[in-house]
């Protein structure tokens, strides 16, 4: 069986599914990010939110270690409001979030999931 993670990122929330293939939510978590917005930089929220990210799908592969192997795990796909630049994965002064310019979201999910130890093939963003 072959496993992908969807991260819907919001104005509001961050949400994040482990999904089968043939499209079955195994797993969905929900997290408010009102208060990582709320009195923050926007580089701190910025950070604060790819950890998030990070933490959650951790925490998904405690639960399910079989859908993270390399056999079975297929990638991670980022929604997000935009405006969002599909081929650079970037952020373009996003309108949820006053105060973020250009924000390389792809590549900071990448990394900080390579720092983690956690799969980071094939993080897609729309």
């Amino acid at each position: 069986m072959a496993y992908s993670i969807g991260i819907d990122f919001g104005g509001t929330k961050l949400a994040i599914a482990l999904v089968q293939s043939k499209g079955k939510i195994v797993s969905y978590r929900q997290k408010s990010i009102l208060d990582i917005k709320k009195n923050n930089p926007a580089l701190t929220a910025q950070k604060k939110i790819i950890m998030l990210m990070v933490e959650t799908i951790s925490d998904l592969r405690s639960s399910f270690p079989q859908a993270f192997t390399k056999k079975n795990f297929c990638g991670v796909g980022l929604a997000s409001a935009g405006p969002l630049n599909v081929e650079t994965g970037c952020l373009i002064n996003p309108i949820n979030f006053p105060g973020w310019k250009t924000v390389p979201i792809q590549k900071m999910l990448v990394k900080a999931l390579a720092e983690s130890g956690l799969p980071r093939k094939s993080v897609f963003s729309e």
